[in-house]
């Protein structure tokens, strides 16, 4: 028996607010008695719309849902910046449950990667950067047309959130992961048990005492070691081995609370941080192993598939803690080697992040556009990927050879958690690809280690390129 999901009507009061050649009267005569059917649920949204040149007390009390409307026409940068003025001199009248923006498109077509045509993109991300509210586009031709704004609409008064429905490739998707996770658990590396339970402090140590340890005749003879594998070497080292058992190193706080979240949440092996109450240093256990970075190359390539598989269920750990505000587990902030070293934020939601990041990598793909169009380059590659949702995931940001230690007793520790945090599924790929300078054979099994996202790789490569100008 078939049975018919229940409709519910909504009634939406609609207010377009624009200047006089913004199309108002056009937008508001598209969307006034219009009615939308929401295909999940069978709810129907009937729209009320009125144009208007200004907000007043009227619109406050009469309507929920606010459009600045603009023309986009060969004066199209003078209207949005006329749109973008009017909705901050709205703010302070009046803050409707919804409000967007709305391009309404004439016979005005501008050349592809023109000027205009550049600029009519960069709205779409610059306005919810700059103003807080989404941006659309509609020709008013078709029903079609509208639908981005009028589902935009009806989702955001009920708090609805559209959920695709999987295909045949997302369920062969899970298949093919599920049988890799099935497939690395069997190789991997042991894991001791109760390797992240804390032990007591063996002694007493302050910051003077560690300033006097890294001095010493120990910890000048692993500096000198360490230090062929520093970019910078006349910086010095950034970790001093300082005792048989103990390394400190100048760190941020938040790698201590960071550390220390992945060994209560984890079985991930990380070396456990000791003396809290020092304020310049982190202290640490030493971990008596080989970096990657060393040892890797001599490796068998069973030995090489076997720390891909330990990565896997590492990465598979870390995937398990969700988060709702990016970046370090107590801030907000985020940084690291994928951010060129430089702090962005903080960001209070994914949202947020997610807004920024789209800006960063359209600008960054519109400088290539800029080298194509001066004949530096002979092809545009395909604009960067927007509009997904980004689910946070804890990750550790910089999966890099040297922040990987294989320990005498063949368990592989993972160091260097201080721009850790979290973020979008796929950044731990690709943070895993951004070091070309890793052994090809370290390359050609990072698919099995955290996916691959060719679509994110790509859309960071944009990023890159434009993230000096957004610090």
């Amino acid at each position: 028996m078939l049975v018919r999901k229940r409709s519910t009507i909504c009634n939406i009061r609609i207010a377009v607010i624009g200047s006089e050649n913004s199309q108002r009267e056009a937008l508001a005569g598209h969307l006034n008695g219009y009615t939308f059917t929401r295909r999940e649920d069978a709810h129907r949204f009937c729209f009320t719309a009125n144009p208007y040149a200004g907000v007043s007390k009227h619109l406050v009390e009469q309507y929920e849902v606010a459009i600045f409307a603009f023309a986009l026409d060969h004066k199209m940068h003078e209207n949005y910046i006329m749109a973008r003025q009017i909705h901050r001199e709205s703010l302070q009248l009046w803050n409707p449950q919804i409000c967007c923006m709305v391009g309404v498109k004439t016979n005005f077509e501008p050349e592809p990667f023109s000027d205009l045509d550049l600029y009519m993109r960069q709205m779409k991300f610059l306005t919810p950067y700059k103003n807080g509210i989404p941006l659309f586009q509609a020709t008013l031709e078709t029903e079609v047309d509208l639908s981005a704004v009028t589902s935009y609409i009806a989702n955001t008064m009920t708090s609805f959130v559209p959920r695709r429905t999987p295909g045949i490739r997302d369920l062969l998707r899970q298949a093919v992961s599920w049988l890799l996770d099935n497939v690395a658990a069997t190789f991997a590396l042991p894991v001791p048990k109760n390797v992240n339970q804390d032990t007591p402090d063996a002694m007493h140590i302050d910051d003077s005492v560690v300033s006097a340890l890294e001095r010493s005749s120990l910890a000048q003879a692993w500096d000198r070691k360490l230090i062929v594998y520093s970019q910078m070497p006349s910086m010095g080292v950034s970790a001093h081995r300082i005792t048989n058992s103990l390394l400190s190193k100048a760190a941020p706080r938040c790698e201590r609370v960071n550390m220390t979240f992945v060994r209560s949440h984890t079985s991930i092996p990380v070396p456990q941080p000791r003396y809290p109450g020092l304020s310049s240093r982190l202290v640490m256990d030493f971990v008596d192993g080989k970096m990657l970075l060393d040892c890797w190359d001599s490796l068998s390539l069973f030995m090489q598939f076997r720390i891909a598989c330990t990565l896997r269920c590492y990465i598979k750990q870390l995937r398990r803690l969700s988060g709702s505000r990016p970046g370090t587990v107590d801030g907000g902030v985020v940084d690291g080697v994928l951010f060129e070293g430089e702090e962005r934020g903080p960001f209070q939601t994914s949202r947020d992040f997610r807004i920024f990041c789209e800006l960063v990598s359209h600008c960054g793909w519109e400088a290539v556009v800029g080298d194509y169009r001066r004949g530096l380059r002979s092809d545009i590659p395909s604009p960067p990927v927007e509009g997904d949702e980004w689910p946070l995931v804890f990750t550790h940001g910089d999966l890099h050879l040297s922040n990987l230690i294989l320990s005498k007793d063949g368990v592989l520790w993972v160091i260097d958690w201080a721009h850790s945090g979290y973020y979008p599924v796929w950044m731990e790929s690709v943070g895993l690809n951004f070091h070309f300078n890793n052994p090809r054979s370290w390359r050609r099994l990072t698919w099995l280690m955290a996916g691959t996202y060719p679509a994110y790789d790509h859309f960071w490569e944009m990023f890159l390129n434009a993230a000096h100008r957004f610090i």
